[in-house]
């Protein structure tokens, strides 16, 4: 190796450093209070179990916080991730909990868990951060893999639930920004994916049974968007009504209308 490519490998590295530190506060706080005020009410509701009998994974599970968390409210819980998150594990209360890897392709035996979770990951399926380096048809066949890889893990009349920034609405808040702090997009990038991609993949190419609409209420962390995005602390009164009113016109959440898709898949 050169002595210029050694330099780079070392500018490489201390950037993710840097790029790992400056968001792990934000991560922690985010995940935390998701996990407390959205995700334990959440499952409540949904399961037909007791939280304390769940056997749950946290596809793309990033520092490990939502792990933590959820096996200190008795829940049985692991996460896996392969990115340069997981230098920070050794600082996780259950490490021991968290396994590196691909969803593509998890080493976990058929039907192992009553839930998994998989938010804010299938869009980066494919991709490399938002860019693309597969053409369309390498995307949908990985996607397609990951679909197959979460439903076979998943127990009979289990649980994927799954968050992603809908497609056909214009903007998306919490990748790269390229105007005003959020990202604008055609309805026809394919980064961000539809009700009906999700569909495709998890009812037409996997077998589950049914897709349904989860509320917004609790599910955004208003102090951290408000913090870093600009426009969002501007508008977010108008935002926070918005989103009720579509909590009440459930038909309204999968529509051009919804910024994120929330949804519960059965198996």
């Amino acid at each position: 190796m050169s002595d210029n490519e050694v330099t780079r490998k070392v500018q490489n590295q201390e950037k993710e450093r840097d790029w790992l530190n400056a968001i792990v506060a934000d991560e922690a706080f985010a995940n935390i209070r998701k996990v407390k005020e959205y995700q334990l009410p959440l499952l409540s509701r949904l399961s037909s179990k007791p939280l304390t009998e769940l056997r749950l994974i946290s596809i793309g599970c990033g520092f490990g916080f939502d792990v933590d968390q959820l096996v200190n409210s008795g829940i049985d819980a692991y996460g896996i991730e392969p990115f340069s998150r997981i230098r920070m594990w050794n600082l996780r209360q259950h490490k021991g909990r968290l396994i590196i890897g691909d969803g593509r392709d998890l080493p976990f035996r058929n039907e192992s868990f009553d839930i998994v979770l998989c938010l804010e990951v299938m869009e980066h399926v494919g991709y490399e951060g938002e860019e693309r380096t597969k053409t369309s048809s390498d995307i949908i066949a990985e996607r397609k893999k990951f679909a197959k890889e979460l439903t076979r893990i998943l127990a009979p009349s289990g649980l994927i639930l799954v968050t992603t920034p809908n497609r056909h609405f214009p903007v998306d808040i919490g990748h790269g920004s390229n105007f005003l702090g959020v990202r604008v997009h055609s309805p026809f990038n394919d980064f961000t994916l539809s009700l009906k991609d999700i569909k495709s993949l998890f009812l037409q190419d996997c077998g589950c049974s049914n897709v349904a609409t989860l509320p917004y209420e609790n599910f955004i962390t208003w102090d951290l968007y408000t913090k870093n995005y600009p426009l969002i602390r501007l508008l977010q009164p108008f935002v926070k009504t918005y989103l009720r009113l579509l909590d009440k016109l459930r038909f309204l959440r999968v529509t051009f209308l919804s910024p994120h898709l929330i949804l519960a898949i059965k198996k």
